[in-house]
């Protein structure tokens, strides 16, 4: 209608799939000049053209949107209903992709999925479920080789499980046994059920590939050697190393990472993990639990100190500045394995970096847990006045309410969380007698 080229049409359809407004209206003349020339009229060119830009800015058929919408639909049901699966799914479906595994993962653990590391018995080859929760596959490890996978569930199928580290190392093809193999197998906690210190398996490696070479696949004789390793070639790591390792052969911190022994302030104090920052702009202001992984102090010009530390929790890791007048009030607070809660500003100008504002210790911010028992002869107005008193006396101190009557614990709303207080445990006895209030 246009008069356009191929290749002219084939620009505007790319301009249009891209939303690209500018190059839309740039060529908006030639439509109409050339459907004129083909003996349309100014009034219907314009008016189709005006057709193609609004498409331009969003536009779907019929059959295109109710696909969508069906669709998008049919997965929000299996999210709420179905979320390990719905996970799973998601997860292999970017598998290789370590950022979106890390969002996916982080998503589902704070749905309160459980995650379970890789494991050589029963981990299959991509994320599958385990006990309703999410395990990770032997392909989402880092430096495994394919065909190595396959020879693993292959012995696996044929004689049944590992019983140990040894027991593997005379199964598996000599060609394999490799260190480099069995260390990402280690490190990202493949032999955890049955080797369960990685730290003594990872020292005890270098001993038993070298015994292995000397005595072929002996199983007997391997088990008697096992503790005349070489002690001069063990490696020897920390549990530091243990878990940047975890991390390097999984894309993330997966056993228990230290701040989430504080998983529960999360939710009270309105923080995030490491992840969710690339979700925000330079300069936004943002709240986060992290363990110090490194510090650096240095002098400035005007001789006050200031430092630059590394951060982490299980998704990531980021840098933070802490300038010479914020250093001199939270100094104290700052040593490598703290768990400090910070507030501060995004700087992207230097990489992913937080210009820290003020922090505080994680241990700082632990609250007790209020539990009342009620007595089956407490009615139902003395458990208003109760209520009503709790209500009276907010805060951060979750509180466990016991019935004896019905037998039901139940641990109440957040509004009726309470702030610890001589005067309101006092009142609290005064209504249920001292043996029916426990705080700690």
């Amino acid at each position: 209608m246009g008069g356009f080229t191929l290749g002219e049409a084939d620009l505007l359809r790319r301009a249009m799939s891209k939303k690209n407004h500018e190059l839309i209206t740039g060529m908006k003349l030639k439509f109409i000049q050339g459907a004129k020339k083909k003996g349309y009229s100014e009034q219907v060119a314009e008016k189709v053209y005006s057709y193609i830009a609004e498409f331009g800015d969003y536009g779907f058929n019929k059959s295109h949107a109710l696909a969508y919408s069906k669709m998008s639909f049919e997965l929000a049901y299996i999210k709420v209903h179905y979320p390990a699966a719905f996970y799973i799914s998601v997860l292999n479906s970017n598998l290789g992709n370590t950022n979106k595994i890390k969002e996916f993962i982080t998503e589902a653990k704070h749905r309160q999925i459980s995650v379970y590391g890789p494991d050589i018995n029963y981990g299959r080859g991509y994320f599958s479920i385990w006990k309703k929760g999410i395990m990770f596959g032997l392909s989402a490890i880092k430096s495994l080789r394919r065909d190595f996978i396959k020879i693993i569930f292959e012995e696996r199928r044929k004689n049944g499980k590992f019983n140990s580290l040894n027991d593997f190392i005379v199964r598996i093809p000599q060609k394999y046994i490799k260190q480099e193999y069995l260390e990402a197998l280690i490190f990202s906690g493949a032999f955890d059920s049955i080797a369960q210190d990685r730290k003594k398996a990872i020292s005890q490696l270098p001993g038993l590939i070298n015994n292995m070479n000397l005595i072929g696949k002996n199983q007997e004789l391997l088990d008697i050697l096992q503790p005349k390793t070489n002690k001069s070639n063990e490696i020897i790591v920390t549990d530091e190393e243990c878990l940047e390792k975890e991390n390097y052969y999984l894309g993330m911190y997966l056993s228990k990472h230290p701040t989430e022994k504080y998983a529960n302030l999360f939710n009270q104090l309105n923080l995030l993990n490491v992840s969710q920052v690339n979700d925000f702009t330079d300069k936004s202001k943002v709240n986060l639990m992290l363990r110090i992984k490194s510090i650096r102090i240095i002098r400035t010009k005007k001789g006050t100190q200031m430092a630059f530390c590394v951060g982490d929790d299980y998704t990531d890791s980021i840098n933070l500045t802490i300038f010479p007048d914020v250093f001199k009030k939270v100094s104290s607070k700052l040593s490598e394995g703290n768990i400090i809660i910070l507030s501060g500003q995004l700087d992207f100008s230097r990489g992913k970096t937080v210009i820290v504002n003020d922090c505080k210790l994680a241990q700082e911010y632990i609250q007790k847990t209020y539990y009342i028992r009620l007595q089956p002869d407490v009615d139902i107005p003395e458990k208003k006045k109760i209520l009503q008193l709790l209500k009276e006396n907010p805060g951060n101190c979750p509180v466990i309410m016991y019935d004896m009557k019905t037998g039901q614990n139940k641990k109440l709303s957040a509004k009726y969380w309470v702030n610890d207080n001589a005067v309101l445990q006092a009142s609290l006895n005064k209504l249920l007698g001292s043996q029916n209030l426990i705080v700690k």
